[in-house]
């Protein structure tokens, strides 16, 4: 688990960087969780990973694609990886096709992110 939540460099893809914000510290959740944690004190709805989550998909589909390649690369893991990746893709999926108001996508990202760090 140490690979989804911490990893610092991801082979060739790296860590996510946000347009206007720059790369995130880990390439796995806590890159995500570090930076919503900082939103969630200062109350910033502005902040430009929401405005990369309302802009489409890209963090959810890097989300999943950490996990899609783990998959294909460790065997011995692959049941435990599966049942993450199965969760995560079909909540994913319903936030992407949900239609949902700009405005509140980035508190469906946020919620199983936040849930799997603690």
């Amino acid at each position: 688990m140490t690979y989804f939540h911490f990893r610092s460099v991801d082979g060739n893809s790296g860590v996510y960087n946000i347009p206007e914000y720059g790369s995130l510290v880990f390439a796995g959740i806590q890159g995500f969780v570090s930076v919503l944690q900082t939103i969630r004190l200062n109350n910033d709805m502005g902040h430009q990973l929401f405005n990369n989550l309302r802009a489409g998909n890209w963090a959810m589909d890097y989300t999943l694609f950490r996990i899609e390649r783990q998959l294909q690369v460790n065997e011995s893991e692959k049941q435990k990886w599966t049942g993450l990746y199965n969760w995560l893709k079909n909540y994913f999926e319903a936030v992407s096709t949900l239609m949902l108001p700009l405005h509140i996508v980035n508190v469906f990202f946020c919620r199983p992110k936040s849930s799997l760090v603690t």
